[in-house]
């Protein structure tokens, strides 16, 4: 994952997240948060198949755009797969 931050008056800014690193620590620290008010938990299964399904999509897709913004002053936020 890739996180360009452009703006006219600062540095650019350019994050590089591997997508191991995204899936191995910040989801499994994510996921809990999010099912606490769903009925139906998401198991260790899923969460392989997710991993897998991601890697594929991502060396089919490369640099596949998540988030493009830009804001009214001229700053621009993209965050690519």
């Amino acid at each position: 994952m890739k996180i360009k931050i452009k703006a006219e008056k600062a540095p650019r800014l350019c994050l590089f997240i591997p997508t191991s690193l995204f899936l191995r620590y910040l989801v499994p620290w994510i996921l809990p948060k999010m099912q606490e008010n769903q009925a139906s938990p998401i198991c260790r299964e899923q969460l392989i198949a997710f991993a897998h399904a991601l890697k594929a999509f991502k060396k089919q897709h490369k640099q596949f755009p998540l988030v493009q913004v830009q804001s009214a002053d001229g700053t621009q936020v993209n965050i690519t797969l």
